[in-house]
């Protein structure tokens, strides 16, 4: 069962850039994924082969939720994605970046569960912006849970 202590692990998991420690605490061995608009990221595969490995080389992800509204099996999270990059990724998935810069995203993910585990995700990014990347800058989020947290 997903919680708001399970949600924290999560996120920081996320933003620590450990990707495999994600998929293996957190993802079911097979993910549904569809990100309308995203037509790259859409079907049922294995949640490393599938974007997180392939999509961060040279780029770190960090998670910021903005709104959580938790309802078993479902959690719908408002989020801005910070992708600072440190080596030019022409094929990003979003749009090309290059080094010294950060991409900063708006999303709305709907999460589904089977058990403890992440089997479905749905992504739907509605904003973003390109800005050079402040030098000495660290991850923000750390240990801090998002103001608005609703569970049904």
């Amino acid at each position: 069962m997903w919680t708001k202590q399970r949600f924290l692990e999560f996120v920081k998991t996320l933003n620590s850039q450990d990707w495999e420690e994600l998929a293996a605490q957190f993802m079911a061995e097979e993910l549904l994924v569809h990100t309308p608009g995203d037509g790259k990221l859409v079907g049922r595969r294995n949640f490393l082969d599938l974007f997180f490995i392939p999509m961060h080389n040279g780029v770190e992800e960090y998670f910021h939720p903005k709104t959580l509204v938790l309802d078993e099996p479902w959690l719908f999270v408002e989020a801005v994605l910070e992708y600072r990059c440190v080596r030019d990724h022409p094929t990003f998935p979003v749009q090309a970046l290059n080094a010294g810069t950060t991409l900063w995203v708006d999303y709305f993910f709907l999460y589904g569960f089977t058990g403890d585990r992440i089997a479905s995700l749905k992504a739907v990014r509605y904003d973003g912006r390109l800005t050079d990347t402040p030098a000495g800058i660290t991850p923000g989020l750390g240990s801090r849970l998002p103001s608005t947290i609703t569970e049904g």
